[in-house]
């Protein structure tokens, strides 16, 4: 878990399948006290690094599709966020209080493999040279006149 965020990483076999992840977390009954934002990555994201998980939702997640909030109803009594007329567990069992699913996941649909892309979803990275090229270029560089 980072700050507020708790993070899950999670080789994907099937569409929706973050969405089945994010049912059984809060269908536990731990869901009143942790979890309330989840981001589900897929398994080339460090969960334990925040910046790779606001890449990971910046590069995958539709914030129309991608962002879905559960109306549980279930949270923590101690939470601050909670109004605390509704934090009474002896009348909700719980506090009231929704949850916030981040799927930051290959849509595969929006996202078919493509063959001009070497059967992947996504093009080849551009942003970055191959190690040999990078050394090739430090031992020329001053015949480049730069």
């Amino acid at each position: 878990m980072i700050g507020p965020l708790s993070a899950v990483k999670i080789h994907k076999t099937y569409q929706g399948q973050p969405r089945q992840i994010a049912a059984a977390l809060w269908g536990s009954k731990f869901a009143g006290h942790h979890f309330n934002a989840l981001i589900v990555v897929e398994d080339d994201v460090d969960i334990h690094n925040p910046m790779a998980l606001m890449v990971a939702m910046h590069k995958k997640t539709d914030f129309k599709t991608g962002l879905v909030v559960y109306p549980l109803k279930i949270g923590s009594p101690i939470d601050v966020s909670v109004p605390y007329d509704l934090r009474d567990e002896l009348l909700y069992g719980a506090s009231v209080q929704n949850k916030l699913l981040i799927d930051a996941t290959t849509d595969w649909e929006m996202h078919p493999f493509r063959e001009e892309w070497g059967n992947q979803r996504f093009p080849p990275n551009c942003n970055y040279s191959k190690p040999e090229t990078e050394k090739l270029v430090e031992k020329r560089w001053k015949e480049y006149g730069i």
